[in-house]
């Protein structure tokens, strides 16, 4: 598991928790919000934890997490996130379309 700690923005702190499984079913991303921290989840396959790792452990490592989850993401230049985002919603729409 990786825990990046973001931030605090106001009274909330801001984290990402990921994990890493081998399971076949991951639970979906989410997203929780209480008074003390926005906390976003990701679950994945436990072959990724090693590039994740490495992402992680870069100082110019970034986490967004989002109000649903879909979004949470990390990355090591911000600007990967607006390329994640375009690839989340052209596969939305492929699914709509489906």
């Amino acid at each position: 598991m990786l825990e990046l700690m973001g931030h605090r923005e106001g009274a909330v702190r801001t984290e990402l928790v990921i994990g890493f499984s081998s399971a076949e079913q991951l639970p979906p991303p989410m997203f929780y919000l209480d008074e003390a921290r926005a906390l976003g989840t990701m679950s994945l396959p436990s072959e990724c934890f090693g590039a994740f790792l490495q992402v992680a452990q870069l100082n110019s490592a970034h986490f967004r997490i989002s109000s649903n989850g879909e979004l949470n993401a990390l990355a090591s230049d911000p600007a990967m996130f607006q390329q994640i985002r375009e690839q989340f919603l052209t596969g939305a729409q492929a699914q709509l379309e489906a």
